[in-house]
């Protein structure tokens, strides 16, 4: 299968499982309140972006193509969704998706999807902006060299595959250094671009270990008490992540 100029998979992975989310109104990062008043106060979204088409929609987000008039560059934006259902005005997948965001700010590698703005538009919705990467995700280029599709097999013979997972360790290596664990790798969530360049992305589920009280992150074994499930039938309905790729310890 030939790249697709147009797909972003950023943050939609198909075949994930979407959480069963709670219905309580607090939320699960200390502070946020006042982080989101901040971010707020110097919201520039409508004066700096220039939309250019939606490319990708999941559960909790959509991502655009965008034009950043002041760098002069295109980036993708992650629009939360918010309104229509309840979900998707829980502050368990508020908080989610600005852990997503502030993960993706912190972790400055060659392998890790790099996000560059967060904020709030005038219609108080969350956002953030990342690096707009031509390309598609591992398990799609997979599925195609499964399927026997020709193209695939130039653009990704067993050298590349192989530098690919290289790629993606010394990303993961990275994170690990800085106190991140993704806690849902799988090759959905690994991005490689038409330029070789291969990408982790969707930190959505990260644990993190230590950041201030403002920045705290949700903590991976407080997700269990928060109700944030996975109905699967396969772990007894209260794992994050997805069941064929979660170490034996999430089980």
């Amino acid at each position: 299968m030939p790249f697709d100029s147009g797909l972003l998979t950023t943050g939609f992975p198909p075949g994930d499982v979407t959480p069963s989310l709670p219905e309580n109104n607090s939320s699960t990062i200390p502070g946020i309140e006042s982080l989101l008043d901040q971010i707020a106060a110097q919201s520039h979204f409508e004066e700096r972006y220039e939309q250019r088409g939606k490319l990708a929609e999941g559960g909790m987000g959509e991502i655009h193509r965008a034009f950043d008039k002041v760098i002069s560059r295109e980036v993708a934006i992650k629009i939360m969704k918010r309104g229509g259902q309840q979900q998707h005005e829980s502050p368990v997948v508020r908080d989610q998706f600005l852990k997503e965001a502030k993960v993706g700010g912190r972790l400055l590698h060659p392998n890790i999807l790099p996000v560059f703005d967060l904020g709030v538009n005038r219609k108080g919705v969350i956002y953030y902006t990342m690096r707009l990467v031509e390309g598609d995700s591992l398990q799609n280029c997979l599925d195609a060299l499964d399927k026997g599709v020709a193209t695939n097999f130039v653009m990704f013979p067993l050298r590349r595959l192989v530098e690919a997972f290289l790629s993606v360790c010394e990303g993961v290596d990275f994170a690990h250094q800085n106190g991140v664990l993704h806690l849902d790798l799988k090759p959905h969530n690994i991005l490689v671009s038409g330029f070789k360049e291969v990408f982790v992305i969707d930190w959505g589920l990260a644990r993190v270990d230590d950041l201030d009280d403002t920045a705290r992150l949700i903590d991976l074994y407080d997700l269990n008490n928060l109700g944030l499930y996975v109905n699967t039938g396969v772990i007894g309905g209260k794992a994050v992540g997805t069941p064929g790729y979660m170490a034996p310890e999430q089980a």
